[in-house]
């Protein structure tokens, strides 16, 4: 395996990149490198004397049938439901909740092999259209089809070039207004994210034939989002850079946006009124009743509040509080129906569910069948329902009554298992600068703690995400094979709110690594497990997570999971999408203080040759264009050649797959299957 002779220089410091050839991840000689190594993985791993039974058992806590969230437009009820044995969920409509349902789109249709997925749909039940959205092998690129719901007619309309796209339906579901890009060879600097278009489509032409208003031409750092409100009369264009700054824009759709497309793109200023403007805070709207709106925001409350703002009246100091931010408990999201508020809370890394009636100062707490977490929630009219889950509770949808405050369930899984035997703590870890951190840790009732358990232990710490509680039939059938599953709750999410984000990202990024090492050190100290049995796990950001405190405490673990990981610290943002990362790590390019703080964590150079670190398995996906499988394959050779072997670095490449977004069932079981196999092989 060769090595390249490259020196880069960063704000006078010379850093080697030896294996800057792997970024070529088409060339053949990437490809050669991919396929002995997954020989290797593949044949250590399957040759472990459980692998079979573990498939067996994981396969069948994950094949149960599932539902999602409904969402009422029209007479119909729309959602996404998978029978056991699919590998992707199927687009329903029904009359009634769990009646005859009719199939709207079926992804499973589209391959065998259920690498083709649905990433959103928007109805239109005054023409009887449904757009929607298909992602093939894991990309976040998604082309845009349109269908006939009553006779599922296929129309020849498709909207290519879309990535994260919104799209709503316009002039009495006529037309369509959608987020693009533009063609790659279109652009003259092949620097696609930077060329953001809002284009108008009307249904029954060609793309080619859609009229741009805002047209990408120019390069520029704002992306955008639209929205229209419920009662169909504004239009909400969000104008955002990666950097935080951004506005919200509103036209009334009376002014017949579609006919006048030229003009509007001439003087978009004169159509769309900026009701905020140049925020570096998140707004989002929830709702409106005629021409007040209801944004959720964390602007002057870092752990969220909802704010009225009239649009005949939109200054600042007109804006109207009506639910005040919470010093201790942030706001995660929020619905509403018209004439309620639904909050759902973050407490400690769980979820708690509020309702506020429109006009009351008082909210009403809703009690949850367990310590868990609101996985969806959607409202309409005077209907709430929401989907909640907790490490031993299956996805189950609920109907939140108004009126009496109360969860009805309205469908739940079966599954063959007893989870009264399991029992899930929550302890509070004491990190290195005497901050508190959450855990939680899930295992047998009938488990003995002697400091010889197989322990896994998971967080993610970054972007204002949590990792809270949610079922996995993989973890289950880890605990229920006698081993421990911890998640910690570390700073970089949101669990504690924007401040507990803050102090995990950019310069105190190692914090977040602390806090982790922490928990593992808890862990030994109590006696859950021992440093040879303990293994970490984190996939993209996570993923950093693991390689860097993998690097700085080799001691500390048995085992490293790293999954589609963020890795090469100081290239990162060169890649696809990672310039929209800056404002979480910063840009070691063309800032030396980033510089100087990202050098010291990345894992790709913190490797030091001649350590002995230990078995690590590096998992991702040939088509992830999000975080692009080089960072994997750097890793991967720069640690073979420090450690002088290749018998403890698996690298796992999955064909077809991407970052995780639509992956089906069956390369969801294979995944886990390898990686519970391996950690029981390692951990012993």
């Amino acid at each position: 395996m060769h090595k390249d002779n490259i020196i880069d220089n960063y704000h006078g410091r010379l850093i080697c990149d030896s294996y800057r050839w792997l970024e070529n991840i088409e060339s053949e000689e990437t490809q050669e490198f991919v396929r002995l190594h997954n020989k290797v993985t593949s044949d250590y791993i399957s040759e472990y004397e459980d692998f079979y039974k573990i498939k067996e058992e994981i396969t069948k806590y994950s094949a149960f049938d599932k539902g999602g969230v409904p969402v009422k437009k029209g007479e119909y009820y729309y959602f996404f439901y998978k029978e056991a044995a699919e590998n992707q969920p199927v687009l329903y409509r029904a009359k009634e909740l769990w009646g005859e349902r009719e199939v709207l789109v079926n992804p499973n249709e589209l391959s065998t092999e259920g690498i083709c997925a649905i990433t959103g749909f928007w109805v239109n039940d005054k023409k009887d259209i449904i757009a929607y959205g298909i992602s093939e092998k894991g990309s976040d690129w998604q082309t845009i089809y349109f269908k006939k719901m009553s006779d599922g007619q296929l129309l020849e309309d498709k909207l290519d070039w879309c990535k994260f796209a919104s799209l709503c339906w316009i002039n009495e579901g006529e037309n369509v207004i959608y987020t693009r890009y533009p063609k790659s060879y279109a652009m003259h600097d092949h620097r696609i994210t930077c060329h953001n278009m809002v284009s108008i489509h009307r249904v029954g032409t060609t793309q080619d034939e859609d009229k741009d208003i805002i047209d990408g031409v120019e390069e520029s750092e704002y992306s955008y989002h639209l929205q229209v409100t419920e009662d169909e009369r504004y239009l909400i264009m969000y104008k955002n850079r990666p950097f935080g700054e951004g506005s919200v824009m509103i036209m009334e759709l009376s002014d017949g946006l579609e006919t006048r497309v030229d003009e509007v793109r001439e003087n978009i200023n004169l159509y769309f009124s900026t009701i905020i403007a140049d925020k570096e805070e998140s707004f989002q709207l929830l709702g409106n009743v005629n021409n007040k709106l209801y944004f959720l925001t964390d602007y002057k409350a870092e752990n969220k509040r909802i704010v009225e703002i009239d649009i005949l009246n939109s200054k600042e100091e007109q804006w109207k509080t009506i639910i005040e931010e919470n010093s201790e408990v942030p706001i995660e999201t929020a619905e509403f129906t018209g004439s309620h508020i639904v909050l759902v809370n973050m407490e400690h890394g769980h979820h708690t569910l509020l309702s506020y009636e429109l006009g009351k100062v008082e909210g009403k707490s809703i009690e949850l069948p367990a310590m868990g977490a609101i996985d969806d929630i959607k409202g309409c009219d005077k209907e709430i329902f929401v989907s909640f889950s907790s490490f031993f509770i299956p996805t189950t949808i609920y109907k939140l009554d108004l009126d009496s405050n109360e969860l009805k369930v309205v469908w739940q899984p079966q599954l063959d298992i007893d989870f009264d035997d399991f029992i899930t703590e929550q302890v509070f870890v004491t990190s290195k600068d005497g901050t508190r951190i959450p855990m939680f840790i899930n295992r047998r009732k009938d488990m003995k703690l002697n400091s010889q358990n197989r322990t896994v232990l998971y967080a993610y710490g970054g972007f204002n995400l949590n990792r809270i509680p949610e079922y996995r039939a993989a973890e289950i059938v880890w605990t229920k094979r006698g081993g421990i599953y911890a998640v910690a709750n570390i700073r970089g999410g949101n669990e504690y709110g924007e401040k507990w984000h803050k102090a995990g990202m950019m310069h105190n990024k190692q914090n977040c690594f602390d806090d982790f090492i922490s928990c593992g050190q808890w862990l030994i100290d109590n006696k859950y497990t021992s440093n040879k049995k303990l293994a970490i796990r984190g996939r993209s950001n996570g993923g950093l997570l693991t390689a860097s405190c993998m690097v700085q405490r080799p001691d500390l673990y048995g085992a490293v999971i790293s999954q589609v990981p963020v890795i090469d610290m100081l290239r990162y943002h060169k890649y696809t999408v990672g310039r929209y990362w800056i404002p979480e790590y910063g840009d070691a390019e063309n800032n030396r203080e980033d510089f100087l703080n990202m050098i010291k964590y990345s894992p790709l150079h913190n490797i030091k040759y001649g350590s002995i670190y230990p078995p690590v398995l590096i998992a991702t996906g040939d088509s992830d264009d999000r975080v692009l499988p080089c960072h994997s394959y750097k890793f991967a050779a720069t640690l073979e050649e420090a450690m002088n072997t290749k018998d403890r670095v698996f690298l796992r490449v999955e064909k077809d797959a991407g970052h995780g977004q639509g992956k089906p069932l069956s390369k969801l079981i294979d995944v886990e299957v390898d990686i519970y196999s391996f950690l029981e092989k390692v951990l012993g």
